[in-house]
């Protein structure tokens, strides 16, 4: 019985420390507040049938096509508050102020643009501390090499559209940066293809990458120095009398010498 009680406090403190390790490791603190990161969400539609028309998934993904901009309002030790605004291509215009957990993933409220963690394979604000990284490799945003976390992930599904059911493969990949945290870019490929005639095919390209931010930047190249300027005018002006004032009176002065040296 004792030992069982001894073990429990322990068990806890270990636990507290892993978290704490884990979040220390994300370290939210490296962001603060005014960071922003800019984002451009497009995406490509593609397709060898030449009777074929965009799927709705097709559709949803142009009529969201956008520029999307993440403002850092303010940052605790595991929470993180969020202005989100997205320019929409028509002009249209949303915003979304969001508190973001870090260790869970929730974001308070529901944001429309990144998604709850609690569902599999979703896009979250910044990376969860304790998510499994698949891989590991070097990117560069805004002439930056960055270190980022890769998630990569295989769907099978099906979807409908025109009376027929279309058989679904999406490839999505996240990348996360090592040391923030913080999304950088989302890649994902839908391959869509009929039932009845699987050599005719769709595929969607989806895009969601950033473009800038004020948290890295690029360094600047070393200036050149200015070449000397030429001396003003008025300064050469007065230099050449000068010189002409003393050529003068050393020549008057060689005359009157001689002068003095001729016999009366």
């Amino acid at each position: 019985m004792k030992s069982t009680l001894i073990t429990a406090p322990i068990l806890l403190l270990l636990l507290f420390v892993v978290v704490v390790g884990a979040v220390s490791a994300q370290n939210p603190e490296l962001l603060s507040r005014g960071n922003t990161f800019t984002y451009e969400r497009y995406h490509i539609w593609i397709s060898n049938d030449p009777n074929a028309t965009p799927s709705p998934d097709a559709d949803f993904f142009a009529r969201n096509n956008s520029v999307v901009t993440v403002r850092i309002d303010n940052v605790s030790s595991t929470e993180v508050d969020v202005h989100i605004t997205v320019q929409y291509q028509n002009g249209t215009q949303r915003t979304e102020f969001v508190r973001h957990d870090i260790l869970t993933g929730y974001n308070e409220p529901t944001s429309m643009v990144f998604g709850d963690s609690r569902i599999p394979h979703n896009l979250d604000l910044i990376q969860e501390p304790q998510k499994q990284v698949d891989y590991t490799e070097a990117r560069t945003y805004g002439e930056i090499m960055r270190e980022v976390n890769v998630f990569s992930s295989i769907e099978d599904g099906w979807t409908m559209f025109d009376n027929t059911v279309y058989n679904v493969t999406a490839t999505k990949k996240r990348c996360y940066d090592a040391q923030t945290g913080m999304f950088l870019e989302s890649e994902s490929e839908m391959f869509i293809f009929n039932r009845n005639n699987p050599t005719l095919n769709q595929t969607i390209h989806y895009f969601f990458v950033l473009k800038d931010t004020n948290v890295w930047v690029a360094p600047k190249p070393p200036s050149v120095p200015d070449a000397p300027s030429s001396p003003p005018l008025l300064l050469l002006m007065v230099a050449t009398a000068i010189v002409v004032v003393v050529a003068v009176v050393v020549a008057v002065m060689v005359y009157l010498k001689k002068r003095r040296r001729l016999p009366q």
